[in-house]
């Protein structure tokens, strides 16, 4: 760089001598020649694997870098990945038990698994009782399943059951 470049002072933040700038204009037609040959050396090796993918069968450039193959190791990483994490993390990956509605006894277990907030505004006038849950804006509604019993209110959410059992029934017989 010293030699190439006469108008330079500093290099790196010190000062550039005159022996310094001697001596890299002595070493310079020599170091050109060996970039030269660097050079010389990368053109012919990339020649080299032109001509090599070039005598390669259509079969062995299918192996290469093909959207098959990105896919097939995209593939096999995950898979790697989540063998480490069920070794690391084995209660992560257990099966959720599907949970009754009721116990043993026959009561209505109460439970919120999706921790979903709600309100229930019961009133005298059976008509104007409400239950109102907040669920998220965008659910499909292919994923909820609603049940309303005469004692009990029953919400199925993604696979998270939602009951809660009421103090008087809320459901009047209609008769017609």
């Amino acid at each position: 760089m010293i030699a190439v470049v006469a108008q330079l002072d500093l290099l790196d933040g010190k000062q550039i001598f005159k022996s310094e700038r001697i001596q890299a204009q002595q070493m310079l037609p020599e170091l050109e020649k060996d970039l030269d040959v660097q050079i010389e050396m990368a053109r012919v090796e990339k020649e080299k694997k032109a001509h090599e993918l070039q005598q390669q069968t259509p079969e062995d450039q299918k192996q290469a870098y093909s959207l098959e193959n990105r896919r097939k190791m995209y593939m096999d990483m995950h898979s790697q990945k989540t063998e480490e994490d069920k070794k690391k993390n084995p209660e992560k990956y257990e099966e959720k038990k599907a949970s009754s509605q009721f116990t043993a006894k026959g009561e209505m277990r109460q439970c919120n698994e999706g921790g979903y907030k709600w309100l229930l505004n019961e009133h005298d006038d059976w008509e104007y009782s409400t239950f109102t849950i907040e669920i998220s804006k965008f659910l499909d509604t292919s994923l909820i399943e609603t049940n309303l019993y005469p004692n009990f209110v029953s919400v199925r959410i993604k696979g998270n059951n939602f009951n809660l059992s009421l103090s008087r029934s809320f459901i009047k017989r209609f008769e017609y």
